[in-house]
């Protein structure tokens, strides 16, 4: 299900949930929609409406589903894109090797937070996170690997290493937090 957005002349924008029969016309504020699709539950969407920008929260009981609200996964979204860039300079033949696996454990790491995020219990994020983490570390030992074939300068090395320290270090309080959220 998705919600889509046009801005209207007046000030406000009009809105109508895909999947659903809802429909309607909002100002430009914080408002909650709800829509309710041919399946018998009604899921709650928040609409935040910044200038021209719309930023879809769903959420589903007490926990957010959006990643976009997580401090990590923005950090994890910002080292993929720095992956992506740093990869650019590698041989042309290493296209389907080192430069692949690099860019997919990379991406891995934001979409396995997102996809966690998105599950309903602690229990479901904290193993989505274990498997982000597992991504992070199997980055950092292809990073090694680059720099010791020299694909990769030592300063270049040593910021993404840097990265990929700061984001674990992020990855394991969520963690903690999550497990001491579980046992209280």
């Amino acid at each position: 299900m998705s919600i889509q957005a046009r801005s209207c002349r007046e000030g406000g924008a009009r809105w109508q949930c895909s999947g659903g029969r809802a429909r309607g016309v909002f100002n430009p504020r914080l408002l909650a929609a709800t829509c309710q699709p041919r399946l018998p539950r009604v899921i709650l969407i928040t609409v935040l409406v910044t200038g021209d920008d719309y930023d879809l929260f769903h959420t589903r009981g007490t926990m957010s589903t959006a990643c976009t609200d997580l401090k990590v996964w923005h950090k994890a979204m910002d080292l993929a894109v720095e992956i992506y860039q740093s990869t650019k300079a590698f041989p042309r033949d290493e296209i389907y090797g080192l430069t692949s696996q690099m860019r997919r454990a990379a991406v891995s790491v934001p979409s396995n937070i997102a996809e966690g995020r998105g599950r309903f219990s602690h229990r479901e994020l904290s193993q989505f996170l274990l498997h982000s983490r597992g991504s992070l570390l199997e980055l950092e030992t292809q990073l090694l690997l680059a720099a010791r074939i020299g694909y990769l300068k030592p300063a270049e090395t040593e910021r993404l290493l840097s990265m990929t320290s700061e984001l674990g270090r992020m990855l394991n309080g969520f963690l903690k937090t999550l497990q001491t959220h579980s046992a209280a």
